[in-house]
Order: structure tokens, then sequence, then C-alpha cells
């Protein structure tokens, strides 16, 4: 039985994974990138913003008529992706620097990210992490999100899972030392 149980986490595992690339199949498109400090992967006019890449997971043009994105729950229809269109298997890049995107990232606190369709329906939620000058967060082909270096435009590179670090204080003793 302690064989096995490993066996089977592992199995439930890969289940999960699969289900949440799935997940973020069901739409035709999906947030896949997002780049919250640039220091000039990409960039537009000569400057370098922050950065969102959408993904096209077909193979036909996708229009983003009637599809928002947001980075505030209670105001899910914050910014239009009306009159955009992902070319087939491409990338689209919006960038978040208030000229397009009403809002900027904040690289030091992370945020939330929410694709929305019509009805205000949430259908796709991305928890940004933290992340350091020059990284991204980015989607895997397994489904889950990785700290990874920079690839605007292109598939996305492997990276690191993000693993939230916690700091605990020192422990106290309700007894004095000695005898």
């Amino acid at each position: 039985m302690k064989r096995f149980l490993p066996t089977l986490f592992l199995m439930f595992s890969v289940l999960l994974a699969s289900a949440a690339a799935r997940a973020e199949a069901s739409l035709s498109f999906c947030i896949n990138e997002i780049c919250s400090d640039n220091g000039g992967h990409y960039s537009v006019a000569s400057a370098a913003p922050d950065y969102i890449e959408l993904r096209n997971l077909t193979g036909q043009p996708v229009s983003l008529d009637g599809f928002y994105i947001s980075d505030d729950q209670d105001h899910l229809n914050k910014y239009s992706l009306n009159g955009y269109t992902i070319p087939e298997n491409g990338y689209l890049i919006l960038a978040a620097d208030k000229k397009e995107l009403p809002f900027k990232l904040s690289a030091s606190d992370g945020e939330e990210l929410f694709l929305s369709d019509s009805e205000k329906k949430i259908r796709q939620q991305v928890n940004l992490p933290p992340l350091e000058k020059d990284t991204t967060y980015s989607l895997q082909e397994s489904g889950e999100w990785h700290i990874a270096e920079p690839t605007p435009m292109a598939e996305n590179a492997e990276g690191t899972p993000y693993v939230k670090k916690v700091y605990v204080a020192s422990p106290r003793f309700s007894h004095e030392a000695g005898f």
C-alpha cells in the first residue's frame, strides 16, 4: 500500500495539470506571458513597457471582440479588447503602460489579472507574483505557470514554478532556559 500511494499521488497531479491545460484551452486564446518589469526584451517606440501577451491556441485568426482584460475583479470591463485579432497560432502583446492598457503592472507586489467576456464571466484569472527585472510569469504546456525569461511573440521558455516565500517568526519558549 505504501508504494501505491506515491504513484496514486503522481497520477492525480498529472490529471490536475492536464485539467488546468484543458481549462486554459476552453477559450481559443489565453493570457500566456506577463512581464511586470521589462528591461527591454519588448519595446515600442523606444520604450520598454511592461506587457501582457495573449496566445491564439487555434489554426484560425481569433477576434477578441466581446472580451475584456482588467486588474480589478470589481471592474472586469476595464479595457475592451474589441478590434483586436490574434493571428492563427500567433501572439498579441498589450502594453501595460497606461497608454494602451489603462493600468500598469506591479512588479514588487504582484497582482491579479482577469480575462472576461461580455457577460462579465471570468474566463481566465492569473495571480501574478512579484517578479524580478526581466523575468516573466509564463504559461507552460503543462498548464502550470512558471517564472521564466521573457520570450515576447514566441513560445515560452521553460522556467521554474513560483514558490511563495513565507517568513516565520523565531520561536519563543514559554519557560526560561535552565533547571
